[in-house]
């Protein structure tokens, strides 16, 4: 699993989120900052591929989650464009750890 590029992705969505997040996802925003939090700490490798997976299913598994979350903007083209880098994010972070679930 390619823990650094994990990590970069896991800082964009915390800006993503901090940006456009509002209280209804702030469950998933401490997840996502304890997952960076972790993966920036000396534990081994192992672990934190293991707290990389849980994050993963704590945020994308479930109603109330980030499988729920979007932009809303009345024109179509403004919330395509605000809701990509999110789409993008989650299926980065999904196509590295997909064989490790």
């Amino acid at each position: 699993m390619n823990l650094e590029r994990i990590l970069e992705l896991f800082e964009s969505l915390e800006s993503f989120l901090r940006k456009y997040g509002d209280n209804s996802i702030l469950h998933s925003y401490k997840i996502v900052n304890r997952t960076i939090d972790f993966l920036k700490s000396e534990e081994n490798r192992n672990d934190k591929e293991e707290y990389v997976i849980y994050s993963y299913k704590a945020l994308f598994i479930g109603r109330g989650t980030l499988s729920e979350f979007y932009i809303w903007d009345n024109d179509l083209e403004t919330r395509k464009s605000l809701n990509e880098p999110f789409e993008c994010i989650h299926k980065e972070i999904w196509r590295i750890i997909k064989d490790y679930i």
